[in-house]
């Protein structure tokens, strides 16, 4: 009887040159860390997160890179509003200051 691992899809905003990329190197801990748990792709945006029709575009493509459980995690948060909701976590970060 053989076991399948459930397969995660890390969403995950594109990245700006010249700034802080700390919460990526997080999450590529993270998914190595679990990789005998799960098979997790890593989706990157295919646009930068800045004006409405980027993060429109963002969110269309998102729900073509589901998987059996979707994270998504950064400023992109907005990704998540097409995606199955019963299988998908998001994570948002830096609240302190609401």
């Amino acid at each position: 009887m053989s076991s399948t691992k459930p397969r995660v899809a890390f969403f995950q905003r594109k990245r700006r040159k010249g700034q802080n990329h700390s919460l990526e190197q997080i999450f590529e801990a993270l998914r190595d860390r679990l990789s005998h748990r799960f098979d997790s792709t890593l989706v990157l945006s295919p646009f930068v997160s800045s004006g409405v029709v980027k993060r429109l575009l963002n969110t269309l493509a998102a729900p073509f890179n589901q998987a059996d459980i979707n994270h998504v995690t950064g400023d992109i948060n907005y990704d998540n509003l097409l995606l199955r909701k019963k299988k998908s976590v998001l994570t948002i970060h830096d609240c302190g200051v609401l």
